[in-house]
């Protein structure tokens, strides 16, 4: 925490009063990144796109909200999120209710494609999409080129 609060130039009475240990702080972070995203997504799913026109755009979108911090990988920032979750109830907690609250999105926008019965797997799709594309970006330190990552999804439904 001692770095953080020399890098953001407060003191050490202000950091704690604001966060009482370096997990409250992450999971501050994480959340208002989670936030940003969701927000994102959202508007997403009021467009009339097509399957894969949705998924595209929606990496795209992804691409795009990684590099929106200088110097914070938030695709790197996620993966660890992910793992820390996993002995961190609190953090636990925000991410599952993001993960919530983003299938909400997904079901959304499947339902304007799919059938309501087939909304919920579609959804389920999207978001292991979504996830395989950001651990694979975060471990070869590059974007995954998008139409690419499509067309490899595409030749599995085939």
């Amino acid at each position: 925490m001692e770095e953080i609060r020399t890098e953001a130039g407060v003191s050490a009475g202000l950091m704690y009063r604001y966060f009482a240990s370096k997990d409250d702080m992450i999971q501050a972070a994480i959340s208002g990144s989670m936030a940003q995203f969701e927000a994102l997504v959202a508007q997403l799913g009021t467009s009339d796109d097509s399957a894969t026109d949705y998924l595209r755009s929606l990496l795209n979108l992804l691409q795009q909200f990684r590099h929106h911090s200088e110097g914070v990988d938030l695709f790197r920032l996620a993966v660890q999120g992910w793992a820390h979750a996993q002995s961190r109830p609190g953090l636990k907690s925000v991410l599952t209710d993001s993960f919530t609250r983003q299938m909400a999105s997904y079901r959304s926008a499947a339902a304007r494609w799919s059938t309501p019965a087939e909304a919920d797997a579609a959804a389920g799709a999207i978001a292991a999409a979504v996830i395989g594309y950001v651990v694979q970006s975060a471990f070869s330190d590059t974007d995954v080129d998008v139409e690419k990552y499509c067309s490899g999804l595409a030749t599995l439904g085939r």
